[in-house]
């Protein structure tokens, strides 16, 4: 099992430090990725791919330690969790456009607190 345990104290450097920020970059990134994909499915009309992809990424961030989700804003995490779960009911009852509109809303709420690759 890996050792999840920080081996850097964000606390000394406010988050502000090389690591950090490419802490950050990184789980924008995917996160970001992660939720283009489940839109790309959506825009293919695909709600099973859309379904599995988004239940995928709610299992992942269910999983998140402690200290990333401090780093990137516990906050963020909760808002993203709320629209991949409202985004997986919508694609659940066959709403695509409900579906669409929860997945973008909360990839574009990530995005204004933590853009990809912003320094």
């Amino acid at each position: 099992m890996a050792d999840l345990e920080p081996k850097h104290d964000q606390t000394e450097c406010g988050g502000a430090c090389p690591l950090c920020v490419q802490a950050r970059r990184m789980v924008s990134a995917v996160v970001a990725g992660s939720m283009n994909e489940i839109l790309a499915s959506l825009g293919e009309g695909d709600l099973d791919s859309a379904r599995r992809r988004a239940a995928a990424l709610l299992s992942v961030l269910e999983e998140v330690p402690p200290s990333i989700a401090a780093l990137v804003g516990d906050s963020s995490f909760a808002g993203l969790r709320s629209a991949v779960e409202k985004g997986l009911w919508e694609t659940t009852i066959g709403d695509m456009n409900a579906a669409w509109t929860a997945f973008q809303t909360g990839l574009l709420d990530w995005c204004a607190t933590y853009p990809p690759y912003h320094v």
